[in-house]
């Protein structure tokens, strides 16, 4: 069986240092800007190269944005539906507490021992509770 337990403020912590960190990672602007002297052949060459890397990189920074917040966002889902399945489960505890509660004092010894009556009449062929050693001892019974 698995057990999660996750605590609101823990969730909310982790969310908030999530979110700090894809604010850290630059936008694809500040990622894909290239900034060089390409006056030259093989200066203009490594900075075509260097803007494609840039590029990548920023359409990968983009993507590890989006997938941390999508993650940001459904942790707080889970969050949510955990706290409200919690308070939906203490809401039945405390309903059949109460219940049991209510039957345990309208009833009776007559009740119980009605029902145990019952209970010996419907089971036909039922015997008494078993001998023990010392009960077939002391009426002269074998054991």
């Amino acid at each position: 069986m698995l057990i999660l337990s996750l605590d609101g403020d823990t969730a909310a912590a982790a969310q908030r240092a999530a979110q700090t960190q894809v604010d850290l990672v630059p936008g694809r602007a500040q990622v894909s800007q290239v900034v060089g002297d390409d006056s030259e052949h093989a200066t203009a060459s490594f900075l075509k190269r260097l803007q494609a890397a840039a590029d990548l990189l920023a359409d990968h920074a983009d993507v590890v944005r989006v997938d941390v917040k999508q993650n940001v966002d459904a942790l707080q889902h889970v969050v949510t539906a955990m706290q409200e399945t919690d308070g939906k489960s203490a809401d039945w505890v405390r309903q059949h507490t109460e219940l049991v509660g209510q039957t345990a004092e309208s009833t009776t010894d007559a009740d119980v021992r009605r029902v145990q009556d019952a209970a010996t009449v419907s089971a036909p062929g039922a015997a008494g509770p078993a001998a023990t050693p010392a009960q077939g001892a002391s009426d002269g019974g074998q054991w």
